[in-house]
């Protein structure tokens, strides 16, 4: 098997450039969204929980984002009336996130076209071998925690 390098730090950074640059491009094309790559995975995150709500302490988890980015990117997507956040009820210092119906329907636009795209990144591959790409990113996760 050859690589183009033995570091997993510069592999991971080329293929995350690789997936953010394929993901604008389609995004893009899919009409006048005013949604990131990153936004999108969020909108998609906020529909795929059973729960209506979602604080953004848990999207900063999800994501691996610190509070900060995801407070900027949270307001923008508000300001693009994508969610709503209100004061946690439990604790005032978090917001509770819920998405729109501009949202949603921005989500349903771009729903097909991420469906695709994980399935161009997951063609090719045995279930083994997702499994085992999982596992190995799920310790590298670890290690830098």
């Amino acid at each position: 098997m050859h690589h183009t390098s033995d570091r997993i730090g510069l592999t991971l950074k080329i293929l995350t450039n690789l997936v953010s640059r394929k993901l604008e491009e389609g995004i893009r094309k899919q009409g006048n969204s005013p949604i990131t790559p990153m936004q999108a995975h969020i909108l998609c995150f906020l529909n795929r929980t059973e729960r209506k709500s979602i604080s953004q302490r848990e999207i900063q988890k999800e994501f691996g984002i610190r509070g900060s980015t995801a407070a900027n990117m949270l307001r923008l997507m508000e300001t693009n009336h994508l969610i709503t956040r209100t004061p946690s009820p439990d604790d005032a210092r978090q917001n509770i996130v819920v998405i729109t119906e501009t949202g949603y329907q921005i989500y349903l636009q771009h729903l097909a076209f991420i469906q695709e795209f994980e399935q161009n990144l997951q063609s090719g591959l045995t279930k083994d071998e997702l499994t085992q790409f999982f596992a190995i990113t799920e310790k590298l996760k670890k290690n830098l925690e």
